[in-house]
């Protein structure tokens, strides 16, 4: 019961100042790589954003879809990210058209499976000899999940 204070600080910590989280995260594993993607998705949707953060050496990839309310640069995506290459898995972050051209409405689930295919194939070029997984949050763990039973 004692401890349960201590993370509750700490969680409002986490939210109060995010970039002490980002450093405390990156001295923990320095040997983190963060880079910036453009995912072409079709010639008719177009582009999205991405963000790949690899660890020195990652055990897999896992492609993260975002949930219909936030997008990629949530605090929740970027600390999940960056706790999963703590323990070397790669991930590959990235928006769906509707949060990049900052629609309120999520886009139809033909372009949101598109948009998945195009993160994954993206991984799989990048990371050809690692072991692939997909996942999402909420909105994005859906569409991952159906895309996958296409």
């Amino acid at each position: 019961m004692e401890s349960r204070p201590g993370i509750k600080f700490r969680l409002k910590q986490q939210k109060q100042d995010s970039f002490s989280l980002t450093c405390i995260l990156l001295q923990q594993k320095l040997c983190m790589k963060a880079r910036s993607l453009l995912l072409q998705v079709s010639p008719e949707i177009g582009k999205v954003s991405a963000e790949l953060i690899a660890p020195q050496n990652p055990i897999c990839v896992v492609t993260l879809a975002h949930g219909a309310g936030a997008g990629m640069n949530h605090d929740f995506m970027i600390a999940i990210s960056k706790l999963l290459a703590e323990r070397d898995i790669t991930t590959l972050r990235f928006n769906f058209p509707f949060m990049e051209n900052k629609k309120g409405r999520p886009d139809s689930p033909a372009v949101a499976q598109k948009t998945i295919e195009a993160a994954i194939i993206k991984a799989q070029k990048l990371f050809p000899s690692l072991p692939l997984f997909a996942a999402g949050k909420s909105f994005g763990g859906r569409m991952t999940s159906q895309f996958g039973l296409a």
